[in-house]
């Protein structure tokens, strides 16, 4: 894979995205093939994404969106809400380790996963779309007013503004802002802590939870 890799340490697998993990056609299909072979593994696993170096994930490929057509554009939105949703709905243990920046795009993936841990001294969380003058399709906010308290919400969208480790946690957005060192470690005991439920019961009560 080119824009990101899949490595597995038994019991888990972790997809790590390459440089600014900006989202284009070619690393959302990255992520389906990643989610594919973690799906299709036998016995307990579990996923847990991370980014590289210092950010997460700083969203869209906001050069490609600048050259797309606008069915290239909303293909690619509609190819976004569909991974948010496959990830969302993913029948095994999902946890985020925000390493660096998650902005847009990359903050609904570490949303969209069970739990999420972030560095807590660099790095921020940001819906940025309303500075970039970007609207987001019903799927997104769906998925945000899952996810996030309705003050933090609208502060959020209509703010555009950076959120800190510690302040990600105060606000519910994180499970836990940590050190650097240790984002991707206790992100990987989480999730491992949890490869071994079954299956059909985990993925049944994620839809459980995800129904509205």
């Amino acid at each position: 894979m080119n824009h990101s890799t899949l490595e597995h340490n038994p019991p888990a697998y972790i997809l790590r995205f390459k440089a600014d993990g900006a989202f284009t056609p070619n690393l959302i299909a990255e992520t389906h093939a990643a989610l594919d072979t973690v799906q299709n593994a036998a016995g307990g696993v579990c996923l847990v994404i991370t980014g590289e170096d210092k950010t997460f994930s700083t969203g869209f490929n906001l050069e490609y969106v600048a050259q797309a057509s606008a069915d290239e554009k909303q293909l690619l939105m509609d190819r976004a809400v569909d991974l948010l949703a496959r990830l969302l709905g993913f029948p095994l243990p999902t946890v985020a380790a925000i390493n660096g920046h998650s902005f847009g795009m990359g903050a609904m993936i570490a949303l969209a996963c069970d739990f999420r841990y972030m560095r807590a001294d660099r790095g921020f969380f940001c819906l940025p779309e309303i500075d970039l003058k970007v609207t987001l399709p019903a799927g997104m906010m769906s998925l945000l007013r899952l996810k996030l308290a309705p003050p933090v919400l609208r502060d959020l969208l209509l703010t555009g503004r950076r959120i800190g480790g510690e302040e990600a946690m105060r606000l519910g957005i994180v499970d836990e802002a940590c050190a650097a060192d240790e984002v991707l470690p206790n992100a990987v005991s989480r999730a491992s802590a949890l490869a071994a439920k079954d299956r059909e019961t985990y993925a049944a009560m994620k839809r459980g939870l995800h129904h509205p």
